[in-house]
């Protein structure tokens, strides 16, 4: 597992291991981002989660595109997670200082990479390695072999939610105000939409924030990054 140094501390990068995939934000432990790779779990969750967030007929951003003739035209599904909310952007939703942010991309390199990450860390006295996680995901597994993997990624945190460190559960609820499905739980701090079955992209918070304003957070800079990634795929 390699180590990215951000002023001084170290901040462990992507590996996989055992079907679970480890994005350790501080070397205290002080925030840990799980994504979930194994296919049984995807093909035998069952069950019904909670609805949130705003579920609409009507078109919302990311909706219906068509994903795959895009990243076709260009070549690949990944963009870097770094550019899709510009520094400042991402200071003005979090209502602080841009030269407060330290900024670290965390991509996972290779031919066959499956993700890019970037951190976003601010100082806060209560919470090591306090910030968010920006990702751009797309499927890990042999396509030809799991083609539906990232719409059961997303069917899979609402129907069984994911299980935390200390074993426990964490439920999701649906969060379909972006691309054609998503799921979101406050108490995990992440957010998952997917565009068609190619791309996941997810925000994790590692805050003190209460659930109304992780929420707006979530949204501001959902909007942004959805609306960047088909700009940059699509241009």
């Amino acid at each position: 597992m390699g180590i990215v140094s951000v002023n001084g501390r170290g901040y462990r990068l992507p590996t996989f291991q055992e079907g679970v995939e480890t994005v350790t934000f501080d070397p205290m432990k002080g925030f840990t981002y799980f994504v979930l790779v194994g296919i049984l779990c995807l093909t035998s969750c069952s069950g019904g989660g909670s609805s949130a967030g705003k579920s609409s007929s009507t078109s919302r951003i990311g909706q219906g595109e068509d994903i795959i003739a895009m990243t076709n035209a260009k070549g690949r599904i990944l963009t870097s997670a770094c550019d899709l909310v510009p520094e400042a952007t991402v200071a003005s939703i979090l209502g602080i200082q841009q030269g407060a942010l330290e900024l670290s991309d965390a991509s996972a390199t290779g031919a066959n990479a499956s993700h890019s990450s970037c951190f976003f860390m601010y100082d806060n006295a209560d919470i090591r390695g306090n910030g968010i996680l920006l990702q751009v995901m797309k499927n890990p597994l042999d396509v030809a072999e799991y083609p539906d993997y990232v719409e059961g990624y997303i069917e899979s945190k609402i129907s069984a939610g994911e299980k935390t460190v200390e074993g426990d559960t964490q439920p999701f609820r649906e969060f379909n105000e972006f691309g054609d499905s998503g799921a979101y739980s406050y108490g995990a701090g992440k957010y998952f939409w997917q565009m068609g079955n190619t791309v996941i992209l997810s925000i994790a918070f590692n805050t003190s924030h209460s659930e109304q304003d992780q929420l707006r957070i979530a949204r501001s800079l959902a909007t942004e990054m959805t609306q960047n990634y088909l700009n940059i795929m699509g241009g």
